[in-house]
Order: structure tokens, then sequence, then C-alpha cells
């Protein structure tokens, strides 16, 4: 006992920090012979968990233990050896794997574990009513794999930070060599590496990955170094005698390959250069050095901020044009005007007057100023730099207590004028206040409307928090002022809240980063705008830490102005124009934000519009803009030029092809070096980066000087891992001077580039794709042109070829995890590897192409499949695909008798098609007879042209209702291919106490981009089976999600039997459904020779927004409950007995389109049943006691509205069910019939146009038992309408094909054959034998 707790102590320091897992590990088994010795619960206390013993602390999780975690290099490798200081960033790894049993014995247990990092491990075993058992090691030989190394060349001399994706890797215990010298880590995680480059020689350089000290080391990858990027410093002259403030003259190459000022240091302290320096020499100041020789260093200055300078004005000529300063400019500043590509672009240098003759500064106290000397190395603002120090980390400067002055305007009601703020040019500086949230130079505080206020013509420097705050503020006009040296973002919106503000002609300089504030002041931006409805135009950001112009909008409002009832990341564009940023740490432009921005017509919902970025100049940054997230998201008229890595990215983002629809860049030049910079190029640089999801659309666009290494116009699958993608990026209108380099990829299967209109290919509609083995050699070369990647070179295809994303994820079983899937044609194959991290989910993606077949094959495997197209609703399948179901020529014999056209699922289905909007509308006016067009009670979304639609019945006939093809839209009026044969009502009244009543049909799409068949004959149409199945040991267990797609011709008629039910889609036996893995939503059912929808013996599914058209019975059938049903569209539900001219008069089965009679616990909420030969719903009711869970149904032309009724349905009399929330109208006979043995409540209703409005029947006990109970039929909160203003004799006296068939069992009318609101309740000793 003694010996373990004094082992646990020993390396108590450990613990705190993180290295102490392999040494718990190895000093628990030794010390697991004495805890047997503890008294019983000394454990449980000393872990605080409560356990008995030793053992279950360990099954509850106390203990980090060998086999809990992964141990790796467990028997020779200490991890303090091989980390002693951990400076760099690492992720947690994951602390226990599940390891599914593939066999079992009494002896002997076998098990795969998936996603196993390289490593050490123990097993550890656990059974019911037994103690775990720990195992001997285990050693997993997983490689890791490192891919799209960036970048792929460099300097000699080193420096650079090599990043990698990657898969398989231990946070802490990784090391990468690179040319047989070790890369110094910076960052780890599972997926990401990253380290600075240590010194080479020119050529290639192997990069090898390991896990630390273990035999498992992963393929080189190539790294180049290149004499031809490398600065070489020559000669130092003096390079004896030399003192302090001795000018030294240094003589060598590329000294200005990266565009901006080398830093020069002597002695590890800063050289001051004298003039500008040029590619071959230098010169500078040298500082105060101790004797002794010092080593002269030439860095390259990647980041230009310390290029700012401020100067005093001596004199200005006459003509303003020109000014003297009283001292001399350390650097060159920019005014140049150049002719590319045909534009004329001009980039300058800005000028921003500080001073003013009225001035608001805040006192520094000079008990906390001390100088702070600059870091050793120049501020890197890139998201894996490391800092060699913090403060300094912008160079030389005071410090203080950053306690500044503050302006607060400020009323106690917003938007009632009791503030205004008029400030004219003021010179603001020393203000702020760091670390206190609200404490700004320049504050509009909860505001409101500030129309008539502004702050123009100041400057705001050497601020502590930010420069000039709209906080819940509207209207304001900021104009024409500097913002130079503030810490945080300079000029910035707040809360989200924050509108129809125009901020114009001001110029943010060094806006820089901040630790003093918020995370986001950490990356500030010259601009932080979080609403975008604001206009922003003519403004400058220059020389800033991180970003210029950042978006961020978050989806609700924050701080003081917290609500959810708007959403700022939906609300629409204002004006983004004529603003520029140049030589910033990270991008020009940033849209970012984790929701994204996606943009609508109404407030938080609507359909999708177009936001638009336009005119913009960026030049000298990492990136010149980027957009993250979001839905049609466009930039227009953008001038990219000399920026690092990219001109234009947008990573991930939705919409359709084209200017109107599209998220893309239209109109714009990138220009990959100039003038500016005639190295700009590097061999990682890109014009334009294509997103990683969705479609894309690139426009007249210029390219200029992409004739570089590996720089190209053209990149693809914006942050990918290694084999993402497959998404399509449309071009047209593309002009290219002096770059040969037009596309590059980074693997098989990344990108598919369509090029419209030929000035990509010169081949109209041909596609360039990555070269692949399946490619057909008479329609696809490889060219050049697109083949910058040596090793992915790329080829067009030309004529008819259309090239598909094809994915398979979450494969089962677990067997196939890890393998190749092959894709193989007549010409070749190309094997497409696994991948746990893809876009959709673990698995495989690759591309194919139309009026091909092509054989999928897994690698080693034993095949089984699952049928995806499009991952999930927010990614859906965008082509047009039609899945048809036909009588094969020969059925080979198989266990699971399926029978014929028959998708049967026991692994799973995901098919997303693309769904705009609602899928089914209100008729908005009456159509009469004859009519060629409809109104409706809403716009629908303009992807319903070309579309088939159905008109649902308003007359007494179910089969009233009538499919037609949308030929035009014109706002809410649709024109039709023909003309429409019936009435069709679309009517709202206003009756005589004020109450709306609104009778109108509905129309609901029906035609979908997919589509799933059956080829018919008699009634036989196609099915789908989601069940389970118990196979080769191992049970099965399907599931479908469904979303926009379209039964076409499905079900098969006679077969009704719930043990086999061969319904258009069919859920049998799944239980409940997790985490919605199961789903039907805003599909159609366009024509059904059985039940469209059947739920049996499943519960916790969701069905909703489905139209639903041509049904035998019933819609939908539910024999388990508990499901949920919103917003579906039944329409012309036909009785089997009467079926294609069939008169089976003993066919005394009564179904509803809502069949739910054996569903209890069922959600109903905003379905409509219009035209049914029999029940609208069928039923039990809900029980009263129970919060109800029905809300705004409807039912219209059907023979009863709601039938609460089950033939010789029983149950204990103290029960009583309600009928809620519902409204029946033209019912040809009960709105809501009630026959049960329950009491029963009628409540929240209204019944228009119908012959009785509420019949109750309520019966047993039965008579000969002599028993009692008191029971009761209440109806209550509701409204009977006997004839609406709709309503017509003609109408009332005609009968229906079906009413005709049942002859005299209905009911027969009141007093003199008028309707009837509700027929008093009788109850009786049984269920009424009649029906």
């Amino acid at each position: 006992m003694d010996r373990l707790v004094e082992t646990v102590a020993e390396d108590e320091d450990n613990v705190l920090s993180g290295k102490y897992l392999h040494g718990l590990g190895q000093k628990a088994r030794l010390s697991l012979v004495d805890v047997l010795e503890a008294p019983r619960g000394f454990w449980g206390s000393f872990t605080g968990t409560g356990a008995a013993t030793f053992e279950e602390t360990v099954q509850l999780g106390a203990w980090r233990m060998a086999g809990i975690g992964p141990l790796p290099h467990i028997l020779d490798h200490n991890p303090q050896e091989r980390h002693p200081q951990q400076s760099h960033s690492t992720e947690d790894h994951p602390t226990s794997y599940s390891c599914t049993i593939t066999s079992l014995t009494p002896t002997k247990v076998s098990c795969t574990a998936a996603g196993l990092s390289a490593g050490s491990y123990r097993p550890m075993v656990t059974m019911a009513g037994a103690r775990a058992v720990v195992g001997n090691k285990v050693t997993s030989t997983t490689l890791p794999v490192a891919s799209a190394l960036t970048p792929q060349s460099g300097s000699i001399n080193g420096g650079a930070v090599l990043v990698g994706n990657s898969s398989g890797f231990i946070p802490g215990y990784m090391m990468v060599v690179v040319g047989g010298a070790e890369c110094p880590m910076l960052q780890e995680s599972a997926n990401t590496i990253s380290c600075r480059l240590p010194p080479g020689i020119e050529g290639e350089a192997a990069v090898v990955v390991s896990v630390a000290c273990s035999e498992n080391v992963m393929a080189a990858k190539a790294f180049t170094y290149a004499a031809a990027v490398t600065p070489m410093l020559l000669s130092v002259t003096p390079s004896t005698d030399v003192v302090s403030s001795t000018t030294l003259t240094l003589d060598g190459t590329g000294f200005t390959l990266s565009g901006g000022t080398p830093e020069v240091t002597v002695g590890g302290k800063r050289c001051g250069l004298v003039s500008p320096a040029s590619p071959t020499s230098l010169q500078c100041i040298v500082p105060a050095l101790g004797g002794g020789k010092h080593e002269v260093v030439v860095r390259d200055a990647v980041f230009y901020m310390k290029e700012n300078e401020v100067r005093t004005i001596a004199s200005v000529s006459e003509d303003g044009l020109e000014v003297t300063l009283t001292e001399a400019l350390e650097h060159t500043h920019l005014s140049v005007t150049q002719t590319l590509g045909g534009h004329t672009v001009e980039t300058r240098a800005e000028v921003g007057l500080l001073t003013h003759n009225v001035k608001i500064q805040g006192n520094v106290g000079t008990d906390f100023s001390v100088a702070i000397e600059g870091c050793d190395t120049a501020f890197r603002p890139d998201q894996h730099a490391t800092q060699s120090c913090f403060n300094g980390r912008h160079g030389d400067e005071i410090g203080g207590d950053q306690f500044g002055a503050t302006v607060i305007l400020s009323g106690k009601f917003p938007d009632l004028d009791l503030v205004m703020g008029r400030i004219e040019y003021v010179e603001v500086t020393k203000a702020g206040q760091a670390f206190q949230l609200g404490r700004y130079p320049l504050h509009f505080h909860l505001a409101g409307d500030m129309g008539g206020s502004y702050i123009r013509g100041c400057s705001i420097h050497h601020t502590y928090n930010r420069a000039v705050t709209m906080h819940a503020t509207n209207n304001l006009l900021v104009e024409h002022n500097v913002a130079y040296n503030n810490m945080g973002h300079a000029i910035f919106t707040e809360d989200g809240v924050e509108q129809n503000s125009v901020v114009q002609y001001n110029l943010a300089v060094y806006t820089r980063t901040s630790s003093s504030l918020l995370n986001v002041d950490v990356t500030r931006s010259s601009f932080w705008v979080v609403n975008p409805n604001n206009i922003f135009r003519h403004n400058a950001a220059a020389s800033g830490t991180h970003f210029g112009y950042w978006y961020r909008l978050d989806h609700h409002p924050s701080g003081p102005s917290t609500t959810n009832i708007y959403c700022q990341n939906t609300e629409q564009m204002g004006l983004f124009f004529n603003n520029t940023a140049h030589s910033m740490g990270r991008y020009g432009l940033w849209v970012f934000s984790n929701p994204g921005y996606h943009p609508k017509s109404d407030i938080c919902g609507g359909r999708d519009v177009v936001a638009k970025w336009e005119s913009f100049t960026a030049w000298h940054c990492e990136r010149g803009a980027e957009a993250v997230s979001g839905t049609k998201l466009q930039f227009h008229n953008f001038v990219m030029l000399d920026n690092q890595q990219a001109g234009m990215e947008m990573v991930s983002v939705k919409g359709g092809f084209g200017q109107d629809d599209s998220p893309g860049i239209f109109n714009s030049l990138v220009v990959c070096h100039s003038a500016l910079n005639s190295s700009a190029c590097t061999s990682g640089t890109s014009g334009i980066v294509a997103p990683k999801t969705q479609i894309f659309s690139i426009s007249n666009v210029t390219f200029v000087n992409f004739d570089e290494g590996g720089s190209a116009a053209l990149s693809g699958c914006s942050q990918c891992r290694n084999y993402q993608g497959g998404y399509r990026a449309q071009v047209k209108g593309l002009a290219f001077e002096n770059s040969p380099n037009k596309i590059r990829f980074q693997w098989e299967h990344e990108t598919i580039w369509i090029d419209a209109d030929g000035s990509l290919t010169g081949e109209p509609e041909a596609n360039v794709v990555p070269t692949m083995g399946i490619l057909p050699t008479d329609s696809c070369t490889q060219e050049a042109a697109f083949s910058v990647t040596k090793n992915v070179p790329g080829s067009v295809c030309r004529g008819a070829m259309k090239f598909l994303r094809v994915a398979v994820t979450n494969p089962s079983p677990s067997s196939l995890l890890g393998k190749d899937l092959v894709v193989s044609n007549d010409f070749s194959a190309t094997h497409i590897p696994y991948l746990m991290l893809r876009i959709g989910g673990a698995g495989w993606m690759g591309l194919v192409y139309t009026g091909a077949t092509f054989d999928f094959n897994f690698e080693n495997a034993n095949q089984g499949g699952s049928l995806v197209a499009g991952y999930s609703s927010d990614t859906p399948f965008t082509h047009s695909l039609i899945i048809r179901l036909m009588d094969p020529e020969d059925v080979d014999a198989y266990s699971m008798n399926l029978g014929w056209k028959t998708i049967g699922v026991f692994g799973y289905l995901r098919l997303h098609g693309q769904v705009w909007r609602r899928s089914w509308h209100k008729l908005g006016a009456t159509v009469e007879v004859g009519t060629g067009h409809i109104t409706l009670a809403e716009d629908p979304d303009a992807s319903w042209l070309n579309k088939e639609v159905g008109v649902t019945t308003t007359g007494k006939e179910a089969t009233e209702s009538e499919v037609r093809r949308v030929v035009a839209i014109n706002g809410a009026t649709l024109t039709l291919d023909s003309a429409l044969k019936f009435q069709h009502l679309g009517e709202i009244h206003t009756l005589s106490d004020g109450t709306s009543i609104t009778l109108a049909g509905e129309v609901g799409l029906l035609s979908q981009n997919i589509a799933v068949e059956g080829i018919t004959e008699n009634s036989n149409g196609g099915r789908i089976l989601v069940s389970t199945v118990f196979q080769n040991g191992k049970h099965y267990v399907g599931s479908a999600q469904v979303d926009g797609v379209e039964f076409r011709n499905m079900g098969q008629e006679g077969f009704t039997d719930i043990t086999d039910p061969r319904y258009s889609i069919a859920f049998l036996g799944l239980d409940a459904i997790d985490d919605h893995s199961s789903y039907v939503k805003r599909s159609s059912f366009n024509v059904n020779y059985n039940v469209a929808v059947g739920l049996i013996k499943t519960l916790n599914m969701v069905v909703e927004e489905n139209v639903i058209y041509h049904v035998l019975d019933s819609g939908i059938r539910d024999e388990t409950g508990s499901n949920t049903y919103r917003w579906n569209l039944i329409t012309t539900v036909f009785f089997l007995g009467t079926y294609e001219d069939r008169q089976e008069t003993e066919n005394l089965n009564w179904s509803g389109a809502f069949q739910l009679d054996n569903a209890p616990n069922t959600v109903l909420t905003g379905n409509v049943v219009a035209g049914a030969e029999q029940a609208g719903y069928k039923t039990l009711g809900e029980l009263c006691e129970d919060t109800t869970r029905w809300m705004g149904n409807e039912v219209h032309n059907a023979i009863y509205g709601v039938m609460l009724w089950k033939k010789g349905g029983t149950g204990p009399l103290t029960d009583c069910c309600r009928l809620n929330n519902f409204y029946t109208w033209r019912i040809s006979d009960t709105g809501f019939y009630v026959q049960h043995y329950a009491s029963s409540l009628i409540t929240n209703v209204v019944s228009v146009d119908s012959p009785l409005g509420a019949m109750q029947i309520i019966y047993e006990p039965d008579s000969l038992s002599h028993k009692f109970h008191p029971k009761t039929a209440n109806a209550s909160h509701s409204l009977f309408v006997g004839v609406s203003p709709s309503h017509t004799c003609e109408y009332q006296a005609s009968k229906s094909r079906i009413m005709k068939f049942y002859g005299d069992k209905f009911f027969g009318g009141g007093v003199g054959g008028g309707n009837t609101g509700i027929l008093l309740a009788s109850f009786t000793s049984g269920s009424n034998s009649k029906l």
C-alpha cells in the first residue's frame, strides 16, 4: 500500500505537465499486487468515484492506465527525453478505442479497432459480473500519413514553416526529419503537423515523419531546397574595426525576394537600414555591441508593417501635392501605375494626417512606462507561427499601463434623439483602456438611430483598445478619418444589430494584434463588420498584422443586444464598394464566421439571395480575399496583385451556376507578380482557389504572370484534406496573359473544371479533370497547362462527357475499413483510398462520367454496399438521377425474399435531392374550368419552372386533382402546359362575427431531381423496404434518409399485410430510430399502387413536408406510434373496393389517408388531406389528460374528415380520447366521426360546408353486463359553419362515385335536407355494426 502511494507521489509534477502517461502506466502495473491489501472502499474515496474496489475505479475511468490510453514507445522511450520543454501546440489524443468483437470462444476473443494510430496499447476486456482483464501489450502498425506538404520548395537557409495534412498522428510524440536534419515541431494534432525547416543543400530532401522513437515511419515525401529563392550574403564591408554607428555595406543576392524590406541583425541586434535595399546591396548602421566577433544575418521580411513611418511636415507646395518632411524616410513607399491584362492598375501608399488643433489625449503614467526591446525575430501572423517573444513582438516600443482616455456617447434610451455626436477634425491619441470591454477611444454605445451624427476627418492613433466603435448604433456617418497604430479592431460594429451606417473614405494603418481584449482582437481587422447591412466604400486598410476587412456574421446578435428573433448572418448585403487593402499579414478581405453567411429574402428565412462585394483591390497580402462559408457569395470587379498564397478563395459555399444564382468571382483581374514584386509568385501561389464543396462560377477573369514554378491561375478544393473534393467549378470568359500555368491539381478526383465557352481549353463545354486510368483515350488528352503538379497531371475531356462525384461513406461491415475502392471500366482502373476524414464521413470519393459502365470493387474484400446520392440535406445531389426498378430477366436465388423491383435496405440509403423552399402552397384565387394559369397564396421558388405540379381537388370527386407542368412563373402566378378541367377553390371568407375561413385547394411540387421509378404493369410498381436481417452471424439494421426525392409509379397493389408491406417505401422492424438516422422529407410520391409511406414496428421517425398523390387506401400508414408527421399533403386517395371500376360490396374496410388507429403518441402538425374516398384521418385520438401534439391539421373533400374509430376496439372504461385542432371543409358526410369505447372530447375544431359537423357514439359497458360507467361526450371551443359563401345547392345535391357505391349508409341530412352542426351523442351497448 505504502509503496504505491509513494510511487504516485514521486511524479506529481509530471501529472500537471501532461507527461505522466507513460510513467503512470508503468507504476500502476508494478503495484497491482498491492491493491488487494487496501481496505474496501479506500480506492473509491481516493478517486472520488465511490467504488468499492480498485478494479471498479479503473472501469469508471478514474485512471489513465495502459489499455485506456495509447502508450507509444512504452518499452524504451521516455517522453521527457523527446520533449524536455513542450513549447509547441498539441491536441489531445483519444483516450480509448472501442474494439468490435469479430469472434469469441471461452479462451480467445478477436476484435477490430478502427482509427488506431501507431503505438503500443494494453487491451482491457470487461465481462458482466466479472473483473476487468488487462491483457499483454499489443502494437498497432498503422503508419502515419502526411500529405499536401506546404510549401513544397524554399530557401536552402531553412526557417520557413512546413505544414502537412495528415492522419494517424499522435500529438506530442511526432518527429519530422527533413534531409536528415530534425525539423523542430511548432504544432501537432492528429491531423496536422507543422515544423520550422532546418537549413539544407540544394535539391530534393526526404521528409520523414515518425512516431517518436519507434520503427513506424511513413514513406518520405520530398521538399526541394532551391538556391534560386535563397538570399545569399557574399560580403560585409568593413568587416574589422567595426564600432557602434558604423555604416556596413552588405553585398549579395536575393535581398528583396519577398518584395519587402529585409531585416539585418548584427550580434542578434537590429542593424537599421540607411536606405532602401536593392536585390544585391544594402547598407545599415551598426548597433551598440561588445567586443569580439558578431554574426551578421539578413532575414527575409515577409511582413511589411514595420515600414510605416511617422514624420512631421516642414512645408507644403502651393498646389498642395508636394510635401517636404523634416526628416527623410527610411523605406520605399510605392506609387506605381501598371497596365496588366488590359487594365490600368494604380497601387499607391497612403499618407494620413495625424495632427489636429483639437486633441483628446489620455495621460501616460510614468510609473508604468518601460522601454521594450523588440523580439529577435520579426512578427509572423500566420496561424501556425510561434513568436520568439511576447512583449516586443511588434518591435521596439514603450510599454505602459494602457489606461487611456475614452469618449462614450450613449442616451438613457435608444432611438429617442437623446444624444447626438458630431466629432470633426479632432486628434484622439493615447486613448482606450486595455482589458476593459466598452472603454474605447470613440464609442457610440447602445445609441440606436444616430442619423445626423458623424465622426469626420479625425485621427485616432496610438490607442490601447480599438479606435471607433458603433455599438447597437444605426445610421451613423464615419468618414475621412485616419486610424493608426491601434490595438485590436480599428473601426468596427459590435453586437450584430448595427445597420445602415456609412463608413467611407477612411484610412486604417497598422491595426495590430491585441492580447488584452477578446479572442477576435488577437487576429484583428482594420474594419470589423458583424452586420452586412451597412455601407463600406472608398476605404483603405494598410500594413495591419492580420485582416483588412473581416465580415464576421454570427447567427444571432450578442452582448446587450442578444436576441433569437434576428439573424444577422441571413441579413441582406448593404454595400461594399471601392475599398483597398495592402501589406496585410493575413487577408485583405475575410468573410468568416462559424455559421457562415447565408443571405435570405426575409428575416431569418425566405429564399436565398446574392451577396456582392464589389471593386476591391488587394496587394502584398497573404491572401487577397477569402470567403469561408455561405450561400451565393460573390466577388465582383476585384483586382488582386502580388499576394503570397492566393488572390481569391472560397472554401465551402452553396448555390447554382451563373451570376444570378452562384457563389463565384466575376469581372476581375488576378496578377501573380508585377512591378511591385517580381518574386511574389511561389510554388504554392494560386490566382483563384475553388471551394471544397458544392459548385462555383468564375466569369470574365483575367490572369497575368502565372509563369513561375508551381504557381497556377486556378486550383481547387480549398482547405481540403487529402483526397477530398470532387466538386464542380464552371468557368467562362477567361483570359490568360503570360500565364502558361492554368490549373494545379493535388490528387486524382480533386475538382471538375467545366469550360462553358472554351476560354480555358479552346473547346466549349470541355471538362478538365485530373488524369485517371478510367478516362477514354479518344476523348481525353493530357495537357501541360493543366499539369502544374507533375505527378498529378490534368487532362482535357471533350465531347458530351459529364463528370459526376460518387461517394461511399460510413461503410459496413467494418472489414472494408482501410481498403481501396477500385473503379474500373473498359479503359483501365483508378484506386480510391479509404479515408477517415472525408467531407461526408469516413469512406471513399471519386469521379466518374456519364455514358460509361463502371465496376466498383473493394480491394481484397467480400462486398456489400449502400446507395448514396447527396450526403445530407445541406449537401444535396445537384444533378439529375433516375433509379429505375424493372422486372429482371433472371432473378438469382437470395435468402431475403424481396421480390422484383425492390430496393432492400439493410445497410443505409441516402438520397438527398436539391430542395429550394416549400414543397406545396395554398391557392390564392379560385381557378375556373378551362383556365391555363393559377395563382398561389405566396410566391413559389423559381425552381418550379418546367416541373410537374399537382392541383388538389375541391369538388366531390377525389379524382378531380389534376397534374400539369409549369411553363412560366410570374410572381405567384403559374402558367400551365394545358388548361384545367375542374374548378379549384381559392377563397377566403369573413363571417358575420369577423371570423375568417379559408376554402382553398393546394398545389404541390411533384418533380424532383432524384427520382425512384417503378416500371409498372398491372399496378405492380417498385418499392423500397428498409428493414433488418440476421445473416452470417450478424444483425444488420437498415436506415434510409430521403429528402427531395420523387417516387414515381411505386408500390405493389394487393400486398397490404404488415408482415409484407409492399408500399412505395416501408420501414419495418427498426424499433426506435436514433439521431435522425432515418427520415422522409420534402419528397413527392407521384402515383402509388399501395400505401406511400408505411411505418411498422418503427418509432421516433420524422415524415414531413411530402406531397403524396394517387394512393390506394392510405397515403401514410403507421402501425407503431411515437412518430412525427408535419406539413404533409396527401391528395387523391382511392378506395380499393371501387378502384378501377370494381364493385366489392362486401368490402367493409375503412381507411384514412392518414391511417393512425394503431399509432398512439403521434405528432400531427400542419398536415392536409385533399381528396379521399374514405376518411381523411383515421385515428384513436389523444388521451384527454395528455398534452396535445396535434396542431393545425386540415382535411377537405373526403367522405369523413376525421374518424376516431376502430371496429371492435375496447379499453379501460375510464379512458377519455380527444380530437383537437382540426379544420374540415366540404366533407361529404361527417366532419368529425367518433365511435369509441372511451369518453369523447372534440375541441378547437372547425367544420365548414359539411352535412354533419360532428357525431359521437360512445359504447360499452355492454347492457347485458348490468354495469354502469359515467362516460361523457363533449364538444368545446369549436366552430361549425353550415354553409359558406362558396357553398351551392348544386354542390350539395351532387353525389360522388364513392357515395353512390355506399348508398344509404351515410347521414341523411338535417331537417329539410340541410346541414347539421352537431348530432347529440349516443351512448350504446356496443359498436355500430352498420359500418
